[in-house]
């Protein structure tokens, strides 16, 4: 059975089912005369079921017949959807406004003009084209942007953004362009929780139990058989719209051709523009196709309800003679997406990137230096240790320096730095450290140094000397105040380390009137964001996935960030080029994650790359940033690069940075 099915879902099959489908459904409409019988507005039928009114006739199964194959047909598709995507989705600019420009100030207008070169001559034809032109879709563009391959959460937030601006704009636009008409303006929001709302909530439910009861992979297995439905969907759809007016044309077929010039001039020419703009623009093919489709196709259920309570019969007729030629129409141009597809979307022959041989081949937890400086949240460092899990920690180090310059007051000026001062400090720093150490849980072996000097050539020192394989740091000092940015201490330890360093952010909470600082631990590896520049020194951190998947790492997000400060203004025409290419180099890094056991999603955006890696970083609500210390522009000594040192700077979350691997120690 499966097998029919995948048949049914063969694209190069789906003409025969198609001029099948529309056969049967003129032969059923020839038999039983339907045109005849007044057709009952799909969502006065669904009505009269909750009214307890419902009379099963002709009209209102026919009606209830457009209802169901338009579920079958959307259902599917929305099973596809993550309710998290929709908000991010929401947040593209581009395709919002491309969208809002044609579907209300070109589509209504355009449709007009039309209206007038073809059907000036008959006034009900003429009407009932306008009025198809009026809203954009709200329903039927999913299955199309579906079937083409297309962004199907973009196209669920366009359709309603439509929606909305069509309950303001439909009064307005028909009024301007048709004059004084009275209808229900509710039968819009009626159409989107009976045409979006009911089969989004449907699509969760299903994909969340099925997740659930399958798992993942289990899940996409039974897709196909829901993939299926939607294609059975269509074609009961087709079989019905078709059985409306099938007796008409063969009695009539005038009619329809006088309404199919204009229409499929409208709708190739609004899907062949919007599709160009969007590859020209620099959004991908999965966009593009969806900003298209949108932008085409129109609402026939809102034209049909406004033709049959505002018009005369005639004018209901061409409303209900429009989706008869859209869904062929619409179905065509779904095969011309998905045959320029690689013309003018093209990926690039797979790109080849060069991994950098793993330096450190010993754990990134195998032995951890903390950095203590004894303020009040630089103490609670020693529960990130704790917190992590399954990372087989064999020691901890805990390391205080003291300053020469903080203590040089106590001595004479004239003098050396006095010696007993120093003992006597380094002893109190002992007994502090060794009560922080009491405290420890679940480390197997704690130690504790006391050294003087400058602080962050200490620090470098001793985790060399150590051998250590991780460093962890509080990103603000003892003279911390809230707000403040990273302490100078780790910025100097983080441009001359040789060891990986963990720069952990505090957060406050309230207690008892006053502000206490607790460092962010728990969970922490959980969500990784990982920004990279496909330079040899950004793919390091590779090197280290395998150790934060034991500390608890599930799932990675990827980010590539197209350097604005650099396309414009010479380089802004190879935009879309120098996507093509990086989306390549991400998918391929995907790849090797996937394989890894890693849920893994990537990113490729425009702008000031620390800017959006931290916006990035809030909406994917990451739980720690690992990044290399070294990008493409860095110089050869051991220097972080520019975006590393803003996103060590302004940082929203914990950073991991892993030195370059020429720097980092054998």
């Amino acid at each position: 059975m499966k097998k029919d099915l995948e048949k049914l879902q063969d694209f190069r099959l789906l003409p025969v089912f198609v001029v099948i489908s529309m056969v049967i459904g003129i032969a059923i409409g020839k038999i039983y005369g339907i045109s005849n019988f007044q057709l009952t507005p799909p969502i006065d039928a669904i009505k009269s079921i909750f009214h307890g009114t419902y009379q099963f006739n002709l009209p209102n199964s026919l009606a209830l017949g457009v209802v169901l194959g338009l579920f079958l047909m959307i259902y599917p598709a929305m099973t596809n959807v993550k309710l998290e995507d929709l908000g991010k989705a929401a947040k593209s600019p581009k395709q919002l406004l491309v969208v809002l420009f044609f579907n209300f100030l070109i589509a209504p207008f355009f449709m007009l003009l039309l209206a007038k070169l073809f059907l000036s001559g008959n006034k009900d034809l003429y009407v009932g084209l306008v009025l198809y032109g009026l809203a954009p879709c709200i329903a039927m563009v999913i299955v199309f942007t579906f079937l083409s391959l297309g962004n199907n959460v973009l196209a669920i937030v366009l359709v309603a953004m439509n929606s909305i601006m069509q309950m303001i704009l439909i009064p307005v636009y028909s009024k301007l362009l048709l004059g004084n008409i009275s209808f229900d303006v509710l039968v819009v929001g009626e159409s989107v929780v009976l045409y979006l709302g009911i089969p989004l909530i449907a699509g969760f439910i299903t994909r969340r139990f099925g997740i659930q009861q399958f798992g993942e992979e289990g899940f996409k297995s039974f897709k196909t058989y829901l993939d299926s439905l939607s294609i059975i969907g269509l074609l009961f759809t087709l079989i019905v719209m078709f059985a409306l007016k099938g007796d008409l044309i063969l009695k009539e077929p005038m009619i329809i051709i006088h309404m199919a010039i204009p229409m499929i001039i409208f709708f190739w020419v609004m899907f062949v523009v919007v599709y160009l703009v969007g590859w020209k623009l620099g959004l991908n093919y999965e966009d593009s196709v969806a900003v298209a489709f949108n932008s085409t196709g129109r609402d026939f259920e809102i034209a049909i309800a406004i033709a049959i309570t505002a018009f005369s019969p005639a004018v209901g007729l061409a409303t209900v003679v429009g989706p008869l030629i859209e869904v062929p129409v619409m179905l065509v141009l779904v095969w011309a997406a998905r045959n320029t597809r690689d013309m003018l979307f093209a990926v690039p022959a797979k790109v080849t990137l060069t991994i950098p041989e793993v330096v450190q081949r010993v754990s990134l937890f195998k032995k951890v230096l903390i950095a203590m400086d004894f303020s009040r949240h630089a103490e609670n460092l020693l529960s990130c240790i704790s917190d992590l899990k399954n990372v087989d920690t064999e020691e901890v180090i805990l390391l205080h320096i003291i300053d020469p310059m903080r203590i040089a007051h106590w001595a004479d000026p004239l003098s050396s730095i006095d010696d007993l001062a120093v003992k006597k400090m380094k002893e109190d720093v002992k007994k502090e450290l060794e009560k922080i150490i009491s405290k420890a849980e679940r480390v197997q072996k704690t130690k504790h140094r006391v050294e003087v000097g400058v602080p962050y050539q200490e620090i470098v020192r001793v985790s060399q000397e150590e051998e250590a394989t991780l460093m962890i740091m509080g990103s603000h000092g003892r003279s911390f105040i809230k707000g403040a940015i990273l302490g100078s201490v780790t910025q100097n330890v983080l441009r001359h380390t040789t060891v990986p360093l963990l720069i952990v952010k505090y957060k406050f909470l309230e207690k008892e009137k006053r502000m206490e600082c607790q460092p962010i631990c728990a969970e922490m590896f959980r969500k990784v964001l990982w920004p990279t520049d496909f330079s040899s020194s950004a793919l390091s951190v590779l090197s280290v996935m395998d150790d934060l998947k034991g500390a608890g790492a599930r799932e990675v997000v990827i980010v590539h960030i197209q350097d604005i400060r650099k396309l414009t203004p010479h380089l802004a025409n190879k935009t879309a080029e120098f996507n093509r290419v990086d989306t390549a180099r991400l998918v391929e890094i995907k790849t090797r994650l996937e394989s890894a056991g890693f849920r893994v999603k990537i990113v490729l955006r425009e702008g000031v790359p620390f800017v959006e890696i931290n916006k990035i970083a809030q909406e994917e609500d990451v739980s720690v940033i690992a990044i290399s210390a070294k990008g493409k522009s860095a110089v050869e000594q051991v220097l972080i690069g520019s975006v590393t040192d803003e996103i060590v700077r302004q940082h929203i979350r914990p950073v991991l940075v892993i030195p370059a691997p020429e720097v980092r120690r054998k």
